[in-house]
């Protein structure tokens, strides 16, 4: 554990799903061996009243939580950036519901931080599993995290659910315009560029994503111009950053050039995934990303 024990805040955007939120909040209030929390949980307007059944449920037993309820619904984004903006740790994380973490995901992510000192975030190997608990995916080494190929990649979109320190998140977050999709990829990316530092990658299966029916039609789903306008937002994010030194925006043209790439290839999954389900080489793609069938 580390020595000097750092306060870590664990935020949970929250909305409409009391089942994934009760084994996210008995994950994290009980079975993390890292003890010295703060969880901000926001309710965004959940229809469903038993949400906030769940979260008074543990919130009474546990004075490290603290509760809001939206009056009106925020949407995703906001409410990620509202759980954020009232977090005090040291360091923070995002927890979304049907996600699970291993009891020693938080305390040896906060160990890789402290021992790279210049790292805005570390993240550990990844695993898909269904909403059933079995597992689809074979381990995700995470090898490939790179700012030469950020776009469509999901590797990237890990380390935003990864362990950050809150003043390097704060200085490298970036509000995107609307229709721009990978704010995530975005923000990684900035914040490698920006601090020269790679992102440390705990070689364990810490961090188990949930993966639900449709979740690859949803994340390529998107109209077929979307990998395009994020390139776009990626690059001038970016040339116009403050927080990047001169000397490193010269790569920026092998940056641009290498996402632009990858957005290509991004829009080439989206017509793949215009076959139907049947076809050998839709299902051979699904099986790439998630390990499902």
């Amino acid at each position: 554990m580390a020595i000097n024990n750092p306060l870590v805040s664990v935020c949970i955007p929250s909305y409409n799903n009391p089942d994934g939120l009760k084994k996210t909040l008995q994950n994290i209030t009980a079975e993390q061996s890292y003890k010295n929390l703060e969880i901000i949980i926001s309710d965004d307007a959940s229809p469903d009243p038993t949400v906030w059944d769940v979260i008074q449920s543990f919130s009474v037993n546990d004075k490290r939580i603290r509760t809001f309820r939206q009056k009106t619904n925020l949407g995703a984004e906001p409410n990620y950036q509202f759980v954020f903006e009232n977090a005090n740790g040291e360091y923070f994380m995002f927890a979304q519901n049907d996600d699970q973490w291993s009891n020693q995901f938080i305390e040896k992510l906060v160990d890789a931080l402290e021992k790279n000192p210049n790292a805005p975030a570390a993240i550990s190997n990844v695993r898909y599993i269904n909403t059933d608990s079995q597992v689809l995916s074979p381990i995700h080494t995470l090898e490939n995290i790179s700012i030469y190929n950020a776009i469509g990649n999901g590797e990237i979109g890990f380390v935003f659910m990864g362990m950050w320190r809150r003043d390097m998140y704060r200085k490298y977050m970036m509000q995107t315009p609307p229709g721009i999709i990978g704010a995530d990829h975005i923000i990684a990316v900035h914040a490698m560029i920006g601090s020269g530092s790679k992102i440390p990658i705990v070689h364990s299966e810490l961090y188990i994503k949930g993966y639900r029916d449709g979740c690859f039609e949803l994340c390529f789903g998107w109209d077929k111009f979307y990998s395009f306008r994020t390139w776009s937002c990626l690059m001038k994010t970016l040339l116009y950053s403050p927080h990047i030194p001169m000397h490193r925006k010269f790569i920026l043209p092998l940056v641009g050039f290498t996402n632009l790439m990858r957005a290509c290839a991004v829009t080439g999954a989206q017509i793949v995934l215009k076959l139907p389900d049947n076809n050998l080489l839709k299902r051979a793609l699904k099986k790439y990303f998630f390990g499902a069938n």
